[in-house]
């Protein structure tokens, strides 16, 4: 639980502009947040091999919350302030009409090899703790590709959720999925690469870890094929929007000249399988 841990004291260090709901049906999970003094869920559904629904957790915290963004991400992501003032870009952009009131943020991610290192030493105590950590381990990360995405920021209403398929967390193709779809259905789509630089903690399990060798591993995949919908716009390099950082470090929203087209994008979606209808 290091890595979690390490994520948690993170989030928790920009509250209370950011609340932190930990969705487990652990009892370590339940531990964590009872030490942290945040709020731990077990309101979530699962499919047949007990992996957690990820649609239940976004419906959970839509009924419960009334902010203008709230997501999901991964329980090994490290987010710094550069959250909120990114979050804060795309609602101004929002309010003066440039993107829909339907966005979804999404990005790459920074990879740090957490293997032999002391994860106590990680343990944030303070903001100021969390923002010089974070800063030596993106100066040591490597940026991972354009169709792994962790993390997915959505305004209310950005998606209907009881209509999305019954895709589980963990397992690969639910992501690109969730891009395209947005892409198809009118959603802005912002890559927020640039100004987050989200740090993933690779652990043991690697950095491919929905690709392990699982009974559900081809769930979502499967479950694509059945209902629709597929990959063709479903990498961060696909997104119309992107954030970027300018002279004195602000952070400015522009509309990507060709979105989808740079050299690995293309090589995504040669190995993404087709939209269906």
């Amino acid at each position: 639980m290091a890595i979690q841990q390490n994520t948690l004291l993170a989030l928790q260090s920009m509250h209370p502009f950011v609340d932190v709901t930990v969705y487990t049906n652990s009892t370590a999970g339940e531990l964590v947040c009872q030490r942290l003094n945040l709020r731990c869920s077990a309101e979530f559904e699962v499919n047949s091999h007990g992996t957690p629904l990820l649609k239940s957790m976004f419906l959970s915290t839509e009924n419960r919350t009334s902010a203008y963004f709230y997501g999901y991400l991964n329980a090994d992501i490290l987010f710094d302030s550069s959250l909120l003032s990114t979050l804060s870009l795309v609602r101004r952009a929002i309010e003066s009409t440039r993107l829909t009131p339907r966005a979804l943020v999404v990005g790459r991610r920074l990879n740090y090899n957490m293997s032999g290192v002391d994860s106590s030493a990680l343990y944030f105590k303070s903001a100021s703790d969390v923002a010089s950590a974070i800063l030596v381990m993106r100066q040591n990360a490597d940026l991972f590709t354009n169709y792994a995405l962790d993390f997915f920021f959505v305004t209310r209403g950005a998606f209907n959720w009881t209509s999305v398929p019954d895709f589980v967390v963990g397992r690969r193709g639910y992501d690109n999925w969730l891009v395209d779809h947005a892409h198809h259905t009118g959603v802005s789509v912002v890559d927020a690469t640039r100004t987050l630089a989200p740090v993933h903690q690779t652990g043991v399990d690697g950095n491919k870890a929905g690709h392990r060798e699982l009974a559900d591993g081809d769930w979502n995949i499967d479950l694509v094929d059945r209902t629709g919908g597929g990959y063709d716009h479903g990498a961060a390099c696909d997104a119309a929007w992107m954030t970027v950082v300018k002279n004195n470090n602000k952070s400015l929203l522009v509309r990507r000249r060709h979105p989808g087209t740079d050299a690995e994008c293309l090589e995504v979606k040669a190995a993404l399988r087709p939209r269906t209808l």
